[in-house]
């Protein structure tokens, strides 16, 4: 599918910026403009992160809370080992492990 999609879609042109602003000075070198984009992303998470709010709460309490209230139910199937080798053999052998590490060739 994203064969075609990529045939389809237009091409990016990426342009890279030729000058940042940080802290009132103007970088214009390709190295400090990668460096004040670094500092800014290094930075972020934490700013991020102090602005969450901290919640005491227990997160199954939560969902249990949540699902109580719906009329649908969540619930796992059985499904047969003719599924599952089904399956395992259609995953495309050219796609990057998962964070398993572990290839689909040497799964099917």
């Amino acid at each position: 599918m994203w064969k075609v999609l990529k045939k389809l879609l237009p091409v990016k042109i990426t342009h890279l910026p030729n000058m940042l602003n940080v802290d009132d000075q103007v970088l214009t070198e390709p190295f400090e403009i990668a460096n004040g984009f670094n500092g800014y992303f290094i930075k972020i998470g934490a700013k991020l992160a102090g602005a969450i709010s901290t919640v005491n709460l227990d997160p199954i309490a939560y969902v249990r809370g949540i699902m109580s209230t719906k009329t649908s139910r969540f619930q796992f199937q059985s499904i047969s080992r003719d599924f599952v080798h089904k399956e395992l053999c259609s995953l495309s052998d050219n796609k990057a492990t998962g964070l398993d590490g572990i290839s689909s060739i040497k799964i099917a």
